[in-house]
């Protein structure tokens, strides 16, 4: 869920950074596990494993972050830190209207299912 908060967030930046990192850490744990203890195939699952507590650490300690510099925000509705863009907020509009509602109606479907 914080993948697809941070995804509705546009934080791309951080998104990046966070998959890199879990991606490297994936990857070192992964040849160190098949190479030094000879754990051939459980070897990609413990790359798996703390590619997936990577992701879940560093995701939680950013929310944790926003989070307590929400509170310190006298006003919370004026607070952007915690703004989700709709789908029809990404989408260039040049000309035409593009982000009418019928075009719209299965993205947001997606994100629902996607937060369930």
């Amino acid at each position: 869920p914080l993948f697809v908060i941070a995804q509705g967030q546009l934080q791309y930046s951080s998104r990046s950074l966070f998959e890199a990192v879990a991606v490297i850490i994936r990857c070192v744990i992964t040849v160190f596990a098949a190479v030094v203890f000879q754990l051939h195939l459980v070897a990609f699952a413990w790359g798996y494993v703390f590619y997936s507590l990577t992701l879940l650490i560093t995701y939680s300690f950013m929310f944790r972050h926003q989070f307590t510099q929400l509170k310190s925000v006298s006003d919370a509705s004026e607070c952007e830190l915690w703004r989700i863009y709709s789908f029809a907020e990404t989408l260039p509009s040049q000309g035409g209207d593009v982000k009418s509602q019928e075009l719209l109606s299965p993205a947001w479907s997606f994100f629902k299912q996607t937060m369930l």
